[in-house]
């Protein structure tokens, strides 16, 4: 019976964790589901027991399959993430702009776990009918990781990073900043991500958002452009996290007509 019980109430948090992950004041929440819980399972258990467990596992099937439609994921700018899926796709829509590219990094391409990212940014740049930036050094080394990487998981990575980017090339979503006639072979794309940066903020007076997840490229942009650029908007920075069913639930290919790799 104790095994029963502790089910059940393993269970039931996986579902109040997930509920979280979805809709913010994970803490709070967390702390309710336990305490409700104890006390139905405690007064109640050999009714509630039968009913709590099928309950739970139809929460966790829908939840998971909700994972698939809102994508789980969600931005961190300055340090602070986005604490439910509103504000995320709140900011998404913001740095959405036609007067304001979005550049995004390699590392970002290549994240199998950034589905969720990846399709609702192609539904924002279709909607818009907007195009994101990447550096040709970021195609180059991507196509280079792809083409001559001996580390298995790097080349697998890379073949979704240039799925994604044909995808959003074939859709008229995408400008590859600086493309030559042949590939280069030893491109590195932060130099490059950095100097677009400051030739949209500083010579043309613009502004930009950069995505990334790389920390170096994030310390080393703030500073070259000026520690206040982010105050001045005039180059927004942010990463991309998956969340923990993200993470669970890893796919190879993504959804938006992006063949299966």
């Amino acid at each position: 019976m104790c095994i029963v019980y502790l089910l059940a109430i393993a269970l039931v948090l996986a579902f109040v964790s997930g509920a979280m992950e979805l809709f913010g004041e994970k803490v709070t929440l967390k702390i309710i589901g336990a305490l409700v819980l104890f006390w139905l399972i405690t007064s109640f258990g050999y009714i509630v027991i039968p009913i709590v467990i099928p309950v739970a596992i139809i929460s966790l099937i829908v939840l998971r399959k909700g994972a698939k439609k809102t994508g789980f994921w969600y931005f961190i700018y300055k340090g602070v993430p986005s604490t439910n899926k509103k504000d995320t796709e709140m900011i998404l829509n913001e740095i959405i702009n036609i007067n304001s590219p979005v550049i995004i990094d390699t590392n970002i391409w290549m994240d199998e776990d950034l589905v969720g990212f990846w399709t609702d940014l192609y539904n924002q740049c279709s909607t818009k009918h907007i195009q994101i930036v990447v550096p040709s050094s970021a195609y180059d080394e991507i196509l280079r990781l792809k083409k001559e990487s001996f580390d298995k998981i790097k080349r697998l990575r890379a073949q979704i990073a240039f799925v994604r980017i044909k995808l959003f090339s074939d859709c008229g979503l995408l400008n590859i900043h600086n493309i030559k006639k042949v590939r280069n072979p030893y491109a590195y794309a932060d130099p490059d991500i950095i100097n677009l940066c400051m030739y949209i903020c500083n010579e043309k007076n613009g502004s930009c958002s950069l995505i990334t997840n790389d920390k170096d490229l994030i310390v080393r942009t703030r500073h070259v452009l000026g520690i206040n650029v982010e105050e001045e908007m005039k180059c927004r920075i942010l990463s991309v996290v998956p969340t923990f069913y993200a993470k669970k639930r890893r796919y190879i290919g993504w959804v938006v007509g992006c063949p299966s790799l």
